[in-house]
């Protein structure tokens, strides 16, 4: 599924690719495979307010 977004966003020209998710050992299976795709954890976007849970990992172009 992941690949498939990330595909979709590279026709559609997307710049970046931005997802939002948690923290702790339940999340870290999740985080290697954004990784693994080239995420890098950024800034929060649009409403999302930075906690000490979640993360904002982002794909760019």
């Amino acid at each position: 599924m992941l690949d498939h977004i990330i595909a979709e966003a590279r026709q559609r020209d997307y710049h970046m690719l931005s997802l939002e998710t948690g923290s702790g050992a339940e999340f870290e299976a999740v985080l290697r495979l954004y990784r693994k795709r080239g995420f890098t954890n950024g800034e929060p976007f649009g409403d999302y307010k930075s906690t000490a849970f979640n993360q904002f990992p982002h794909l760019k172009r």
